[in-house]
């Protein structure tokens, strides 16, 4: 895993319900880099 920094945002469920994001640490499973 590979540590990104936060993410904000939404997520809405399948019933509607809205999930909110707030400085949600995240990675990446699969990272192409190019340096």
């Amino acid at each position: 895993h590979q540590v990104f920094g936060r993410m904000n945002g939404k997520v809405i469920l399948d019933d509607g319900t809205v999930l909110k994001i707030k400085n949600l640490l995240c990675f990446a499973e699969d990272v192409h880099n190019r340096y």
